[in-house]
């Protein structure tokens, strides 16, 4: 048996048993640390007697976990776990108040909870009371696997019944059921007289459900998509975040496997768009805390990833002397973007030393040297463009034939980490009329604009 322990600040925030016949591996001891925020976290695995676990079983609760659950440790279609949990009424002080509110500042927690996971396989983000609980695992296993002609083949040994259900688009369209020895290894297999996507497997022993899977599929078909090109992009310096780009490069396409139907394939995409319109709006507004920079280049990279013909980005206070470091971020951000043309709008302040100049702002960034590795990769071109107009607001805009898309800031670009504020996706009706007007406002009101020269 094993026993894993994690520890934060000192204190055990979770505890598990792992309890099967392999797993009794002798002399077991494996230690990580990591610090995340203000203490270290400690994971430790060690061997174990079965019997320091034996009381679980008196006092816990049973629950039989899929291997896609968020409690399962498991990462295989082919293994349940049997989890019996014993809960705590107190929770870890170190990461709870007494009201049961989350102590944690919300990096923290997520990086808290990717320590677990990665050391455990528990998404304990999804389950937080999980922390302060004792847990004993029970590994089942059931082995199976398509044949080449369409079948499911099944491995059993221990179970005296298995249920198959085909699907076909959630949609039971057929049902099998077979019953064999528990006492000897049995190989049979499941032949469907119906197309099918999915299936789900369940196996008993004396009417005890020991094992099941949901929604299994296997590869029929796929179709690939790979762009050859996939830059590195340049990070963030005054935040840990790293921009992810997907759309680069021409892709190749392939298919493998035999494809569905084509009047299968037409009806599921009808169906597909017909859904998206009766769904309720995305989320549209993000509330965002102080020092919770990153969520914000997040959803900015997230519409940036497109091959947008022209972007706006309006900020009065981009060239800001005092936050230089941010705007050059932003740069990065942008400039690391499939974006083609990139318009850096300002508000052009007179007889004031708190801001760059144009030329100080496009000497920065032509110095830049990351910078200038992103424009000889993506070939998109940064104008600076100084008003007389003076605009509020702060917003990204983007355009790409009639499709428009964009976000508006309620603090500026090089104040994310000190501010409170919200982040607004805006409809693409709004987002067209945000940019025909601007478009127009900039074109009346500049004094004063340069492209970028990167250097070669």
């Amino acid at each position: 048996m094993l026993k894993d322990t994690i520890v934060y600040g000192g204190q055990t925030i979770l505890t598990i048993y792992h309890e099967n016949e392999e797993l009794d591996v002798p002399d077991r001891h494996w230690l990580q640390r990591q610090k995340i925020g203000a203490y270290w976290a400690i994971f430790e695995e060690r061997s174990c007697c079965g019997t320091e676990a034996s009381a679980i079983k008196d006092e816990s609760e049973e629950i039989l976990l899929p291997y896609n659950h968020p409690l399962s440790p498991a990462d295989d279609h082919e293994i349940c776990v049997l989890m019996r949990r014993v809960r705590s009424i107190q929770k870890p002080s170190r990461l709870f108040h007494a009201d049961g509110s989350l102590r944690l500042g919300h990096e923290t927690w997520e990086a808290l909870c990717g320590f677990v996971k990665q050391y455990t396989g528990i998404n304990a983000a999804k389950s937080p009371l999980i922390f302060g609980d004792i847990i004993l695992f029970h590994y089942i296993q059931l082995r199976y696997y398509e044949t080449k002609e369409g079948n499911i083949a099944v491995e059993s040994i221990g179970f005296d019944r298995i249920d198959i259900h085909f699907h076909q688009q959630k949609a039971i369209c057929e049902h099998q059921t077979k019953t064999l020895s528990p006492t000897r290894r049995t190989e049979l297999q499941f032949v469907p007289t119906s197309d099918w996507d999915t299936f789900d497997i369940y196996a008993y022993e004396k009417n005890q459900l020991y094992f099941f899977a949901q929604d299994v599929s296997f590869i029929h078909s796929i179709h690939l998509a790979q762009h050859l090109d996939l830059p590195r992009n340049a990070p963030l310096k005054k935040s840990d975040y790293k921009p992810q780009y997907t759309h680069f490069g021409k892709p190749s396409e392939m298919t493998i496997g035999q494809e569905k139907s084509t009047l299968r394939i037409q009806q599921e995409e009808r169906e597909a768009q017909i859904l998206a319109g009766l769904k309720p709006a995305k989320e549209t507004s993000h509330l965002i805390l102080k020092g919770s920079d990153r969520k914000v280049y997040q959803i900015v990279n997230q519409l940036l990833d497109h091959p947008w013909e022209d972007v706006l980005l309006l900020d009065p206070y981009l060239l800001d002397l005092d936050r230089k470091q941010m705007m050059m971020d932003w740069m990065r951000l942008l400039c690391g973007s499939p974006v083609k043309w990139i318009h850096a709008i300002y508000y052009k302040k007179e007889g004031t030393q708190k801001a760059m100049t144009i030329a100080e702002a496009c000497q920065s960034i032509s110095n830049d040297w990351l910078l200038n590795q992103s424009f000889r990769r993506n070939k998109n071109k940064l104008t600076f463009v100084g008003l007389r107009e003076y605009i509020h607001d702060r917003f990204l805009l983007c355009r790409e034939g009639n499709r428009y898309a964009g976000l508006s800031l309620g603090t500026s670009v090089n104040s994310l980490h000190s501010n409170y504020f919200c982040v607004h996706n805006l409809a693409p009706s709004f987002a067209e009329e945000c940019w025909r007007v601007f478009h127009e406002v900039v074109q009346a009101n500049t004094v004063e604009s340069e492209v970028i020269q990167w250097t070669t």
